[in-house]
């Protein structure tokens, strides 16, 4: 089975030499045996996408959870949430912020003082962690 080879020859030779630092690279037939057949089949198929109008209790919902998002976000730096609740999970819901040791502590709390309203439930970690974006 040269599937891969067939279509990439250049490609699959690269690929069977030693690089650089001595390494050998991928070999294009095993890879072709182990993931070709299964692969194929997959992506040929025809995917459709449809479009439908969201429920209203969806829609609530969904409008909810965005709204608490937002307000955890704007008021987290001045609540002291960083500081003050690591290790534990907090629930951002109805303009209020719920602070509990598990997430079912939390999502409950939030469900007994604000049964019609949709949480933001977020765990902050022990540690602060530092994040490297790049393009």
């Amino acid at each position: 089975m040269k599937t891969w080879t067939r279509f990439l020859p250049k490609l699959g030779e690269k690929y069977r030499e030693r690089n650089e630092r001595g390494c050998m690279g991928v070999d294009l037939d095993k890879l072709t045996v182990a993931f070709g057949a299964p692969y194929h089949p997959t992506m040929n198929r025809q995917v459709t996408i449809e479009e439908h109008e969201m429920p209203p209790d969806l829609a609530r919902m969904f409008a909810q959870a965005r709204r608490n998002l937002l307000w955890f976000s704007e008021n987290a730096e001045r609540i002291g949430v960083y500081q003050n609740c690591r290790g534990r999970y907090v629930a951002a819901v109805g303009g209020e912020l719920l602070v509990a040791d598990t997430p079912e502590e939390v999502r409950a709390l939030a469900q007994r003082k604000h049964p019609e309203e949709m949480p933001h439930v977020r765990y902050i970690p022990r540690e602060k962690r530092y994040r490297i974006y790049a393009n």
